[in-house]
């Protein structure tokens, strides 16, 4: 590790965990998420923190996501070694940022520029040649300046149906490809000896490149590989990698998919998506983890139901569970009697069957799938009203079809009654059926509510003493900092998770600068005259010293 970035990371840790120092270790920390002095981390490269609960809590952070503004000014820090070496910046983004070994990667990237005309600001980029005579490239210097744009394509290029590929990987000699979104996810698969590629975007299916795959395994008299779909474990790229299994088997391709579990949200603190690249950096690309994601991603892309809760069985060997699988509830129970009558009956048989062939048709003979509902009920999270003393379980429902999916709360007694659940699914999603039992019910949500997000409430918008912020409809401020509602309806706003019940004040806040008007002034004088502005300044003046008072009492 760079011995000026090694040194503000060191130095808060120690300030902000609390981390005693024991020879090559930073040890007895603060966890953020159980508040033990569990947290460790290495001394030497204090790269990813872990908490050593590992049944209780598991919570583990990259101090990259940690300290952001240590990883945004990449041309100051190191902009003085570009006199020994051209790429010092691009090199120290690779190493110091993405986890990735030099050496491996030498000549796959190039150091360049790029200036916005519209932020006024230019920043180094790392940039990767893709399709026909087109780019990709990184914004690295503090890309929260450029908005939305962390990266960008060559104007005018084109990279649909193509990838990116390793330049020292030769694809038609591996029995595997895995197809990924990103190309330092592509280089971290390489880094494990996982021959991967960068589709660049989830819905770029790579026709042309396929195309010229086949040729050229023909040509080298060569098997095509295996596709590994490993596209990104959110909502787009779990859709996307179905689509491209589908497409692909059916242009008689050999697929599998896998996906990395991401982190649920627990009532300590929230966690981003993971990627491949992070998974890398985390040590979590062995063998074992390996297992893991493509038991995943074969759950992911199950043609049936019944193939899905087999997969779970086999993995598990739980003998009774309830699944979703594409937006329905199911109910997997195994009847052990009729499990051991048909092996034995197949045991006496002498066809062909090995013993694994002959206890898979004897399982799927005994196995019963049953829907108890056509929708998905999904538990999000815990909301209470400390004032009032209310609270609510806060749901999503996903429908199979195309319609929308909606969001609602349900009380603890609609949760702990299948009557009252099923009268309240009813009420909130037209056509969402419960049929299953109360054992079902209690099993699927136990899972759910396990270490369950808690969302605190207030039922107005405006400033919330308790809280310390200011929390309107759609976005929430606090010492000076804008949260915008997520995709849940709260705020996550550091540790603490807040969202207003208020549905009376509709307010529209403006947060561009630049769009202020100053003429409301005069609009007010010409209606009301100079009386009137006195009267309204006292008003304001009330209410500015209500607010003021209400801040020193907090």
């Amino acid at each position: 590790m760079n011995v000026s970035l090694h040194q503000d990371i060191t130095t808060r840790l120690l300030s902000d965990y609390a981390f005693k120092e024991k020879q090559n270790w930073l040890q007895q920390g603060v966890c953020p998420s159980c508040t033990k002095k569990e947290l460790y981390t290495h001394a030497e490269n204090p790269w990813v923190l872990r908490c050593g609960r590992l049944d209780k809590c598991g919570w583990e952070g990259h101090v990259k996501t940690i300290y952001t503004d240590l990883f945004e000014s990449w041309s100051k820090r190191f902009s003085p070694l570009q006199t020994s070496n051209p790429q010092a910046i691009a090199d120290a983004y690779m190493q110091h940022a993405r986890g990735f070994d030099i050496a491996l990667i030498k000549n796959w990237y190039t150091q360049e520029n790029y200036y916005d005309r519209e932020a006024n600001a230019g920043t180094a980029t790392i940039r990767f040649a893709v399709g026909n005579n087109s780019f990709w490239e990184r914004l690295i210097d503090q890309p929260s300046r450029f908005g939305k744009k962390k990266a960008r394509f060559k104007p005018g290029g084109s990279h649909a149906g193509t990838w990116w590929q390793p330049p020292s990987l030769n694809l038609t000699t591996v029995k595997e490809l895995w197809l990924v979104e990103g190309i330092f996810d592509a280089i971290a698969l390489n880094h494990h000896a996982i021959p991967a590629v960068s589709l660049l975007s989830c819905n770029n299916y790579p026709e042309q490149a396929l195309s010229q795959l086949v040729k050229d395994c023909a040509t080298n008299g060569n098997v095509r590989p295996k596709l590994i779909w490993a596209l990104d474990g959110d909502n787009a790229g779990k859709r996307y990698t179905c689509k491209g299994v589908e497409r692909a088997q059916a242009a008689g391709w050999d697929c599998q998919a896998a996906q990395i579990p991401q982190p649920t949200k627990s009532k300590h603190i929230n966690q981003t998506k993971l990627d491949w690249n992070d998974m890398h950096q985390r040590d979590r690309l062995q063998p074992e983890h390996i297992e893991e994601y493509r038991y995943q991603g074969a759950l992911l892309i199950a043609q049936t139901a019944a193939e899905k809760a087999m997969l779970v069985y086999q993995h598990k060997g739980t003998r009774s569970f309830p699944f979703e699988y594409h937006s329905r509830l199911y109910w997997f129970e195994l009847d052990l009697d009729r499990y051991h009558k048909q092996r034995d009956l197949l045991g006496d048989d002498a066809s062909s069957l090995n013993e694994e062939e002959k206890r898979d048709k004897a399982l799927a003979e005994s196995a019963c799938v049953t829907e108890i509902a056509c929708c998905h009920p999904q538990v999000l999270y815990y909301q209470a009203n400390v004032v009032t003393d209310e609270s609510w379980y806060y749901f999503r429902i996903n429908f199979p079809h195309d319609g929308q999916a909606i969001k609602n709360t349900f009380t603890g007694s609609q949760v702990a009654s299948p009557c009252e659940f099923k009268k309240r699914l009813l009420a909130v999603a037209p056509g969402a059926f419960y049929t299953g039992t109360g054992n079902q019910l209690d099993q699927y949500l136990k899972t759910q509510m396990t270490d369950i997000k808690i969302v605190q409430t207030i039922d107005y918008v405006g400033y919330s003493r308790e809280h310390g912020c200011y929390v309107f409809g759609d976005v929430a401020v606090k010492e000076g900092t804008i949260y915008e509602l997520n995709d849940e309806d709260f705020f996550d706003i550091g540790r603490l998770s807040v969202k207003t019940l208020s549905q009376s004040a509709v307010l529209h806040i403006n947060r561009d600068l630049t769009n202020y008007r100053s003429d409301w002034l005069d609009k007010i004088w010409h209606c009301f005259g100079a009386k009137g502005l006195v009267a309204l300044s006292f008003w304001f003046g009330s209410l500015f010293a209500e607010q003021i008072r209400g801040l020193q009492k907090s």
